[in-house]
Order: C-alpha cells, then sequence, then structure tokens
C-alpha cells in the first residue's frame, strides 16, 4: 500500500513538474512574439488546464498572440470583450479583434463578426455584411455560418434568393452536425422545393436534426409520424418526438403532446400529465396550450378547479390571439363563473 501511495506522489509530482515546464517554454517562445505559444498559454488558462483558471490572464495571453498575428487569438479576445471575460464589455473592441481574425483566416471570428452586424451590436445593423461574413465562415469550416447562410438563401434575406445554393449550403451544415440545417433540408425535400420531393430523405433530415437537439426538426418528423408521410403511421412514435420538441422549448410540441394525453393516445395518459404539457407551452407563448390549461383549470380535469386561473390562461391565449382563449374568457363572463356575470365582457 505505501509503495502504490509513494508511486502515486511520484507521478503526480513528475506530472506537475512537467505541466511547470511546459508553461515556462510557452511564456518564453510567447515573448519571442510566438502568437501560437501566446494562444495556448491563453487556451490553457481560459480553461484552467494544467494551471488555475483565470480570465484576466487568458485575455492577456490572447491579446498578444493577435498582436503577433494568431488567427485563433483574435478571436478568442473578441469573444472576451464581448462577453466581459476578463476585461470590460467592449463591442467596439470585440469587433476590431474579430475583423483582424476574420482577415486572417480564423471561420469563428468571420462568424462573430457576423452576428455582430446581423444584431446590430456595437455596429449599424446589415443583415446584407451579416450574410457576407457568415459564407467566409462557412467556406472556413464553420457549421453554424453554413446554417445561417443556407437559411439566408432560403428566404432573401440580406441576400438574393437562391433555392438551389440553399440546398448545397444547408447541406454543408447538416453535415456539419448543426440540427437546424437538417431541419431546414428536410423541409425543402417534404416540400419539393428545388428538389425531388421524398418523404424518406426528409425524415432522415428531420430525425438527424432532431437528434442534434433542433426542436423543429423533432416536430415535423413527429408530424411525419402522425400522418404516415413516407414512414408508417404511429401515434407513440409521434408523441415521442412531440415530447422530445417540447423538451427544446416548442411551444406547439408540449400542446400537441398534451392533445395526445388528453385524448388517451398513449399508454398511461392522465389529465395531469395532459395539463403539464399545456402549461409548459403556455409558458412558451403557444396560444392553443394556454387556451387548453384554461378549459382544464374551468373544468378541473386534472383535480384542480379555479375559475381565477381559467381565466389567467385565456387571457393570455387571448393576447397571443388565439380565439379558442378568447371565447373562454367570453364563456366565464356569461356564466359568471368566479367572475362578476357581464354580457358585455362576455
Amino acid at each position: 500500500m505505501k509503495k502504490v501511495l509513494v508511486a502515486s506522489l511520484a507521478f503526480c509530482l513528475t506530472a506537475s513538474i512537467s505541466a511547470n515546464a511546459q508553461t515556462v517554454d510557452l511564456e518564453s517562445n510567447c515573448n519571442a512574439n510566438d502568437g501560437q505559444a501566446c494562444f495556448a498559454l491563453g487556451e490553457a488558462y481560459y480553461k484552467g488546464e494544467n494551471q488555475e483558471k483565470s480570465y484576466e490572464k487568458a485575455f492577456d495571453y490572447f491579446e498578444k498572440g493577435c498582436e503577433f498575428s494568431n488567427p485563433a487569438s483574435c478571436g478568442y479576445a473578441g469573444m472576451m470583450c464581448a462577453n466581459g471575460q476578463g476585461t470590460e464589455v467592449s463591442h467596439q473592441r470585440a469587433l476590431l479583434y474579430y475583423e483582424k481574425g476574420c482577415q486572417l483566416g480564423d471561420g469563428e471570428s468571420c462568424f462573430r463578426w457576423g452576428n455582430h452586424y446581423f444584431n446590430g451590436t456595437g455596429v449599424e445593423k446589415s443583415e446584407a455584411k451579416a450574410v457576407e461574413l457568415y459564407k467566409k465562415a462557412c467556406d472556413l469550416g464553420v457549421g453554424l455560418a453554413c446554417s445561417n447562410y443556407g437559411s439566408a438563401l432560403l428566404t432573401g434575406l440580406g441576400i438574393s434568393k437562391d433555392l438551389a445554393e440553399a440546398v448545397i449550403y444547408l447541406g454543408k451544415g447538416c453535415e456539419m452536425n448543426i440540427g437546424q440545417s437538417c431541419g431546414r433540408l428536410g423541409s425543402m425535400y417534404a416540400q419539393g422545393t428545388e428538389v425531388e420531393k421524398s418523404f424518406p430523405t426528409a425524415a432522415k433530415l428531420f430525425t438527424k436534426g432532431c437528434n442534434l437537439k433542433d426542436g423543429e426538426s423533432c416536430l415535423l418528423i413527429g408530424f411525419m409520424y402522425e400522418g404516415s408521410d413516407g414512414v408508417g403511421k404511429s401515434a407513440s412514435t409521434a408523441f415521442d418526438y412531440f415530447a422530445k420538441a417540447c423538451e427544446f422549448n416548442i411551444g406547439e410540441a408540449c400542446n400537441l403532446a398534451g392533445t395526445y394525453y388528453e385524448r388517451k393516445l398513449v399508454p398511461e395518459s392522465t389529465p395531469q400529465k395532459a395539463l403539464q404539457y399545456y402549461l409548459k407551452g403556455c409558458n412558451l407563448n403557444y396560444g392553443f396550450a394556454c387556451a387548453y390549461a384554461g378549459f382544464s383549470y374551468m373544468h378541473g380535469e386534472a383535480g384542480e378547479k379555479s375559475y381565477e386561473k381559467a381565466l389567467s390562461y385565456f387571457e393570455k391565449g387571448c393576447e397571443l390571439k388565439n380565439g379558442f382563449a378568447c371565447g373562454g374568457i367570453g364563456d366565464i363572463y356569461r356564466d359568471g363563473e368566479g367572475v362578476e356575470k357581464s354580457d358585455q365582457k362576455a
């Protein structure tokens, strides 16, 4: 036992000495204008690898690495300025770092620079400039940039609509495991937009997108199982995908999962489970979910009868322009349930 302990301590000591020596070598190289060494030190301090995490030291090394024309260092320095990590928040400084990093060939710098133009953060909003930078970032291997550029081509946002090119760039994004890209490309195959209509291909793309945590993809493959478009009708499978889409905060999917429980289309269905999905859907601002939650409370379907809660959910649903919810408000005032009866408000 003592031998094992001694050996373990010796190993830890050797590893510590080796890490310290590596840090000293990197510092020496960084001070000798080696931008990659500065980046390595910045990354180590940023992630807390082999030394205590320090955003301040990380930023100093990234800033130095950028001065020595290391592309990734500029990208990290820009991100830290934008987020206020290790330095004051400054979108103007972030833009300068992103610009230099992008010009040096760092795709992430181009992508983040594009996001600033898209959102108008620290710079005048320009969708055209953002899309231009997304294309450059995509060409440099940033998957999300490919997805954004493909989506812009699909909708004509900031660029002339080009569906054929949209297929190419959304395909690139999907190949780089961007779920949103898979979902949007899947929709093009489902509708036969610029590609030969193919439900099986759409289903594969939606399934991949869903597995990559894209909620819209989960919702769409759920619809396919609900209607048997190229995959075979299955209520239980449709429900599973709706429930998963709900986990990814798609309000419509939460509402659908709730209706499956309410209509007893899946095992172990209860009004209580239905209500939980309706409540989440309403919190995600899906009007129908608010309406169904309101009716559940109005009739006491899940065990709790409350006209006060019913009215609050109907009002929210009505604000979301859901006529079903507006009708619920009318029912409550017409019958005078929990409120003063009012034909005018009804």
